[in-house]
């Protein structure tokens, strides 16, 4: 990831995020992540992304269950391991513990829109993803099909001297 810090393009990434939060009311609907980008400060020279994902398989089971709300990413992650079939569950019980997370992420979620924020402070769905070749450019670090994730979904992303310490507990994952 060193070369994002290079190039300074990229400030941050946050891990995979659920839409949900432990009380039955704290859910944060596609349309709630875009208003918080309306009017967002100093649009004019940063874009500002929401990336959203559906879970699939057994990731998506998990999540669907009583009790997933209380959950972290990890631990859904973790749980939809163990629901594997041992073959594939092997494959990733290969990987060390802070990467078989983000490949599952990978494996296991798809793009299915992208938000952003425009320069006149209005936002919209940029993208839509029914075909891999318009997916933003981001999703190929995420060590989607099998490349190497070079921006895994289960960790923050940070310029070099930023520290996440002023974020909610949320936004760190």
């Amino acid at each position: 990831m060193e070369w994002f810090a290079e190039e300074d393009w990229l400030l941050y990434a946050s891990p995979l995020l659920p839409m949900w939060e432990s009380a039955p009311t704290a859910n944060y609907s596609i349309s709630r992540y875009l208003w918080s980008l309306r009017e967002l400060p100093g649009r004019e020279h940063v874009q500002a992304f929401w990336f959203f994902y559906v879970p699939q398989r057994e990731l998506a089971e998990v999540m669907l269950e009583a009790g997933a709300r209380e959950r972290s990413i990890n631990e859904l992650a973790g749980a939809a391991l163990r629901r594997m079939k041992p073959i594939t569950r092997e494959k990733y019980e290969r990987r060390e513990e802070h990467e078989r997370i983000g490949r599952i992420l990978a494996d296991r979620t798809y793009p299915v829109a992208d938000g952003t924020v425009r320069a006149d402070g209005k936002v919209e769905i940029a993208a839509t993803y029914r075909k891999v070749r318009r997916m933003h450019p981001l999703h190929s670090l995420e060590g989607r099909w099998g490349s190497t994730a070079r921006l895994p979904l289960n960790k923050c992303f940070l310029q070099q001297s930023q520290s996440d310490s002023g974020f909610e507990a949320y936004f760190r994952g």
